[in-house]
């Protein structure tokens, strides 16, 4: 319990502004990839203690997605990459849950591309496709990793497989978890589907409701 208090009076804030000014001293010393990586981590602290908003922009997920993946990049000396295929600009409004696409990306990390033991690629899709009769969001998230076997597409949808590294930034959150989440929400419907090939690629699919953020709403964020 005093751990835990200790814990809670770190000021994430502080953390934030430590952080920029490690940025800076990089910045000013030539050290390029040590500020973009400090950038990159100050801005997800950033995101993950401004709020509290189940439903977040697309916009804002990829966001921070993009600051989760330019620090694995270093972490893997450059030999991944990441591409995004946006059907359109209107789709950078849909609603998402927050957190949802970066257990997806670790996968696509740490399961897929990782045990190649090469060169990865992962690209990240979004577009309006019909959903049980109804308008809906499609992501797609694919990478050319090792595959998996029908077994582990079912453990993984089923129970949250242990996390690669106990380390690191999110271990709380797994697919299976963020299935359940859009399911408890919008029905059985929707959700996270799998589908590999072993040896080729996998495909991680996220079906939502077509929900777009009023101007309003997104003024007030």
């Amino acid at each position: 319990m005093e751990y835990q208090i200790l814990q809670s009076q770190i000021n994430p804030h502080f953390l934030y502004n430590t952080l920029n000014s490690i940025k800076w001293m990089a910045t000013i010393q030539n050290a390029g990839g040590i500020a973009d990586m400090t950038t990159a981590l100050a801005r997800l602290l950033k995101n993950v203690s401004k709020g509290t908003a189940s439903m977040i922009p697309l916009r804002e997920e990829l966001d921070l997605i993009k600051d989760y993946f330019l620090i694995q990049q270093y972490r893997y000396g450059g030999s991944v990459t990441i591409e995004y295929q946006i059907q359109s600009d209107e789709l950078y409004n849909c609603q998402i849950h927050r957190f949802s696409l970066q257990p997806i990306i670790e996968n696509a990390l740490f399961h897929g591309i990782e045990p190649k033991g090469a060169a990865g690629r992962i690209i990240v899709s979004a577009e309006a496709e019909e959903i049980a009769g109804e308008k809906g969001l499609m992501i797609r998230v694919t990478d050319n990793g090792i595959g998996m076997s029908e077994e582990m597409i079912e453990k993984v949808l089923r129970e949250d497989t242990d996390s690669h590294n106990k380390t690191e930034f999110f271990r709380h959150v797994g697919i299976s978890n963020v299935n359940k989440r859009i399911q408890y929400d919008f029905g059985p419907e929707y959700g996270i589907t799998i589908t590999s090939r072993q040896g080729e690629f996998t495909t991680m699919t996220i079906r939502l409701p077509y929900v777009l953020f009023t101007e309003k709403q997104l003024a007030e964020r």
